[in-house]
């Protein structure tokens, strides 16, 4: 069952944060910069991602599927990024983003879009295995 639920809220979160950028890209890179313009913000963040990957990581521990797995492996990957992108080295991950911004009109952002997807993508199939896996 934590599973289940684990694979949904994560797949909640990436539909939320990568969703945003199929449709307005700009408005959520904005929106990034904020986050990681401040000390507090960006560490309110760190810590909810580090709970969020620990939580993915236990729910996938002692699973034997193929979905465990891939939430575990998940987990372990948010937990780190939060860790040392957000907590550890925050500056970098700050100035990476400002130089991936483009200073161009809003129809040249067709790789943000297509980012977008893609994690719109993820999260539709981590929901999914997630309704699967609570047997729905």
């Amino acid at each position: 069952m934590l599973l289940g639920l684990t694979s949904i809220l994560f797949g909640l979160v990436v539909i939320a944060t990568r969703g945003s950028m199929l449709f307005v890209p700009k408005t959520t890179l904005r929106w990034t910069h904020w986050v990681l313009a401040e000390g507090p913000r960006r560490q309110r963040l760190g810590f909810a991602l580090i709970a969020l990957g620990a939580l993915m990581i236990l729910a996938g521990w002692h699973q034997g599927s193929l979905h465990a797995t891939i939430v575990l492996v998940f987990g372990v990957g948010t937990a780190l990024f939060a860790a040392v992108g957000l907590l550890i080295v925050p500056d970098g991950l700050r100035e990476a983003t400002q130089v991936l911004e483009p200073d161009t009109p809003i129809g040249t952002m067709m790789g943000w879009r297509v980012l977008g997807l893609g994690g719109l993508t993820v999260g539709a199939l981590f929901v999914y295995g997630g309704l699967l896996s609570l047997g729905f």
